[in-house]
């Protein structure tokens, strides 16, 4: 699962324009990932304006917004 989501991260880096005004990312994982995705450092994340969402299998989302980590 780690290295899934290490992998989602670089490809959201190749591909991010952090530079462009008012542009925000999302990364969404399900439940099983929320440990891998938020191991990036929470001071990168907000960096970076990413948000991440935690999905169960019931479909309910969990928004985990650069600043608010648990």
């Amino acid at each position: 699962m780690g290295l899934d989501v290490d992998t989602l991260y670089g490809q959201l880096l190749r591909r991010a324009d952090v530079g462009a005004d008012g542009v925000v990312y999302g990364v969404v994982v399900p439940v099983e990932a929320r440990a891998a995705a938020l191991r990036v450092p929470e001071a990168t994340r907000r960096a970076l304006r990413v948000t991440v969402y935690v999905v169960d299998d019931l479909g309910h989302v969990e928004v985990v917004e650069p600043g608010l980590v648990d």
